[in-house]
């Protein structure tokens, strides 16, 4: 193929410069934006982001992640940057989001950079523009709001930006040719993309698929995607044998596989592609239906997507390359593993380059069609984002824009949580509880209201049930422990807070609330001059204390304690 001209570096400076103001304008108004779902427990609540030093914890203990246990996941490359983020602004809202944001005008560049070097061997594809057009509608498309607004979905902008490094950097090695080095910044790009979320294990295949259908070459060289599957491999086996960490658990849910991949069909068509078109009635944690006509159409739709990637892979294969590749970002969270939840609306944001490139190639017989159907999505993008990034200004703004567009139990019970108690609030438990019988965390919050209004009988009851549904949840135990002591059961509400202690030990709240619930019942034996129960619970409380000004308190009463059931003789 005829070699192409050198890129203008004005011209380059001009379109990074665009990218970067393109990004600021559709999330300018995100930045004060308040904090959600798992941002409390990630980084609102997390006592492990407040120091930088040693930075090197967070790649061994993959408790630094998060406080609950739930969500703890080994992903060090977030809370290490959470660090370095709170280093710089402290707890700021607006500063985590204006990291947020640099990421993603990294990640939109790299884009740039990918869509570029690709076109490179294409004579006559305007790779400049095009990289452009794509680009832009990746910077400010309402798809990519979502991790902006999110803060903890740092992970994913992280792996973005490092997996498209990746690509870039082995595309370009492949034209200019390879050495050592060059291999090694391609791998430690990689390796990054994982440390920052594990989505990027497709990489050997996407790198495979580059090889058969871009450099047309045969099945032999093949043999290039094994140095990406060792490094995977690799990191799999040193988190699973050498941490003894699986978060499996925490991110796959007990539904059948082939069940979800059915499912995964409709989403693909009526929700995922639909936010593409229309993101309005994007939401987190909808209620779709699930109905067989739209198995149907999605089964169809993918048949036909396979189709055309066979078809084109000759005479087009960017083409086919772009439908592959798509696919295969999509693969990890909505195809046979069943993940939980069922569908998010930022899972397609690795895959929404190649979906726009592909557009892109599809429309390149028509330049002027091209250019003023890419204007139109990015002017359009953009206005949308800057609707849609209010929605997450509180928690009670981004469940009511779910619960209006159709949200499931999670974001009927996250919206009763942003509510004073009250007959809306009962009722929104009561709607998840309808949608999801078992959901633990709305008996939990519909229990607690209940005692707070009186009903105390009736509220325990609830949490008990809330326990026994879910009688490993430290969570559960915990907010167990929070309604008895509301009820005046101190004695049952020191147990369930123990209980929430030995289920997630590395939880500073629960065992701040096991070790005061103790200490209290152990002062008040005190006061009534049992000394052998006081040393019982003083000795309970200082086991699961924390280091800290209370641990000297506690030591002294215990002395106390020690020292007068000697003198009277009691024993335990």
């Amino acid at each position: 193929m005829p070699g192409r001209a050198p890129a203008k570096p004005v011209g380059v400076l001009w379109h990074a410069a665009l990218v970067v103001a393109l990004c600021v304008a559709a999330f300018i108004n995100a930045l004060g934006n308040g904090f959600h779902i798992d941002d409390r427990a990630r980084v609102a609540d997390n006592p492990e982001i407040e120091a930088f030093y040693p930075p090197w914890r967070h790649f061994v203990d993959p408790t630094t992640s998060s406080t609950q246990a739930n969500t703890r996941q080994y992903r060090p490359l977030l809370p290490l940057s959470l660090s370095i983020n709170y280093a710089i602004s402290g707890d700021s809202r607006v500063g985590f989001r204006i990291g947020n944001l640099l990421l993603q005008i990294c990640a939109s560049w790299v884009v740039y950079l990918l869509v570029r070097e690709l076109l490179h061997r294409l004579a006559g594809a305007r790779a400049g523009s095009t990289a452009l057009l794509v680009a832009a509608l990746f910077a400010v498309h309402p798809i990519s709001g979502v991790p902006v607004n999110y803060i903890c979905a740092r992970d994913l902008l992280l792996m973005q930006v490092f997996l498209g490094a990746s690509v870039w950097t082995y595309l370009r090695m492949r034209r200019i040719g390879e050495t050592p080095l060059r291999w090694a910044v391609c791998l430690s790009c990689y390796l990054l993309s994982l440390l920052a979320k594990k989505n990027g294990i497709v990489l050997p295949a996407l790198i495979g698929a580059v090889e058969l259908l871009w450099f047309t070459g045969s099945w032999r060289r093949l043999w290039r995607v094994l140095p990406f599957g060792a490094v995977a491999a690799a990191l799999m086996a040193f988190v699973r044998f050498g941490l003894g960490f699986s978060d499996l658990a925490n991110v796959v849910h007990r539904t059948d596989s082939l069940t979800y991949f059915a499912h995964q069909l409709q989403h693909h068509v009526f929700y995922y592609l639909r936010n593409f078109v229309w993101p309005v009635p994007m939401r987190q944690m909808p209620q779709l239906d699930i109905e067989t006509w739209r198995i149907a159409v999605g089964a169809s739709v993918a048949a036909a997507a396979v189709g055309v990637a066979v078809w084109q892979r000759r005479r087009r294969p960017l083409l086919a390359l772009c439908i592959v590749a798509y696919a295969l970002m999509l693969s990890p969270t909505s195809s046979f593993l069943p993940m939980h939840p069922e569908t998010t609306p930022y899972r397609p944001y690795p895959g929404s380059p190649w979906l726009f490139l592909g557009v892109a190639m599809a429309l390149g017989a028509w330049p002027r069609v091209q250019r003023a159907v890419f204007g139109a999505a990015i002017a359009l993008g953009l206005a949308l984002s800057l609707y849609l990034n209010p929605i997450w200004s509180t928690e009670q703004t981004l469940y009511r824009h779910s619960v209006a567009y159709g949200g499931n139990a999670y974001a009927h019970c996250g919206l009763a949580a942003s509510l004073p108690d009250g007959d809306e609030k009962r009722q929104l438990l009561e709607r998840a509880l309808e949608l999801e019988p078992g959901y633990v965390d709305a008996h939990l919050h519909l229990g607690l209201m209940q005692i707070r209004v009186g009903d105390r009988a009736t509220g325990l009851s609830r949490l008990r049930h809330a326990v026994a549904l879910r009688p490993d949840s430290a969570e559960a135990n915990y907010w167990l422990s929070v309604g008895l002591a509301k009820a005046g059961r101190a004695e049952e509400a020191r147990q369930a807070a123990m209980e929430s202690a030995r289920l997630d030990p590395h939880s500073v709240r629960n065992r701040d609330a096991a070790s005061r619930h103790a200490f209290e019942l152990g002062m008040q034996a005190m006061r009534r001059k049992d000394y052998a129960r006081a040393v019982t619970e003083l000795e309970a409380a200082l086991r699961v204390s924390l280091p800290g000004p209370n641990i000297a308190t506690l030591q002294r009463a215990l002395a106390v304690c020690r020292q007068r059931a000697s003198r009277t003789g009691s024993t335990r």
